[in-house]
């Protein structure tokens, strides 16, 4: 599979046509608490709050690349420790 968001670091592990398999990895991940605060406790951040930053949080979060970096930060992590990360050979 291709890196699916532009500056992710690790490549997911599968064929071009598992992106929608990947992508849904990702979201249920977001719905897990348990993932959530493993994340939180290893990153530092809190993605839920990056998400749903309302208002001069998320306007501040958007302008200064946060919010970005938080999503793929989030994107790295649940594929490295959730859906497995292509191996370069």
């Amino acid at each position: 599979m291709k890196i699916p968001i532009k500056g992710m670091k690790i490549k997911p592990y599968g064929e071009d046509y598992m992106f929608p398999a990947w992508f849904s990895c990702v979201m249920a991940a977001y719905e897990d608490d348990e993932i959530r605060e493993q994340f939180t406790k290893e990153t530092n951040t809190n993605i839920k709050l990056v998400i749903q930053a309302v208002g001069l949080n998320a306007m501040v979060d958007k302008t200064t690349g946060f919010q970005e970096e938080a999503i793929i930060e989030w994107c790295d992590w649940v594929t490295k420790n959730v859906w497995g990360e292509e191996n370069e050979s």
